[in-house]
């Protein structure tokens, strides 16, 4: 991560480390705006509470609670693709890119759906994110009748190992999804359009290619280099498992200290 921060501070200075800091702010809120204002759209049609605001363990229909946030974390990705895309092409580029402006590249789109070849990819990633943190707290206290208040240590470990798994189910995923955006950016746009990618020199990194679904990840195990086998597969591994036991001792200590402060004070 060090040597990574680096070589872009060398070569592109401060400027490279915050790129696509607007896209990215844009992206997140819309994000969490358009699926709040999808369930809360159909929620009412279904006779169910709103699932953005009211957790699925505490809804009278649990399950039909957990279809519409997990279809409508679905359907906010494949509308949001194409500024997805955007901020791909910002990630990707140099900064010293002429047109790197939100505004035109949005003007300029002519496209505002997701592309076809980026639907599959699009659907997988948006399940990678959010199934996991919405299917987990489900099936604890619906099937299994276990929450964090009655079973704090088995709620905190069985969430903890599910946090890992969704890691590692992601990580290939969201490559699959990037390597298929940049194709699409570098092959499939059409003449003309300002989200092409005219030449792969103006690219921060060499571009490993694309070759469909699983061909893909067949050719990232199987190439050659470091980039190859289990680390091509599951780039950035250590710094998503450091987060995640970060974040789990950190609640960790958060309990004890909520434990400590609630206890009955001896006269």
């Amino acid at each position: 991560t060090v040597d990574i921060m680096s070589s872009l501070l060398s070569q592109e200075g401060t400027r490279g480390l915050w790129r696509a800091t607007n896209a990215t702010f844009i992206l997140n809120a819309l994000s969490s705006t358009l699926e709040a204002w999808i369930t809360g759209f159909i929620s009412p049609f279904l006779q169910i509470p709103d699932p953005f605001f009211v957790d699925v363990a505490h809804s009278p229909e649990p399950t039909t609670t957990l279809a519409l946030s997990i279809t409508a974390s679905l359907l906010t990705g494949l509308i949001l693709a194409p500024l997805d895309l955007i901020r791909t092409k910002l990630v990707v580029t140099s900064i010293n890119h002429n047109e790197r402006s939100i505004r035109n590249s949005i003007k300029n789109l002519r496209y505002f759906t997701c592309p076809i070849s980026l639907i599959i990819p699009t659907i997988l990633n948006s399940l990678a994110n959010n199934v996991f943190k919405k299917l987990t707290p489900y099936l604890l206290f619906v099937k299994f009748g276990i929450d964090a208040c009655g079973s704090p240590i088995w709620y905190s470990t069985i969430s903890l190992f599910s946090n890992i798994v969704e890691l590692f189910v992601r990580l290939p995923v969201e490559t699959l999804l990037r390597r298929a955006q940049v194709s699409f950016l570098l092959k499939r746009s059409e003449n003309g359009n300002v989200m092409k990618i005219e030449d792969e020199d103006q690219l921060i990194v060499g571009f490993g290619g694309y070759s469909g679904l699983f061909k893909t990840f067949y050719d990232i195990y199987h190439s050659s280099g470091e980039n190859s086998g289990f680390e091509g597969l599951f780039r950035g591994w250590r710094v998503g498992l450091l987060k995640i036991l970060g974040s789990w001792g950190l609640s960790l200590l958060e309990q004890n200290y909520d434990d400590q402060s609630f206890k009955e004070e001896k006269f």
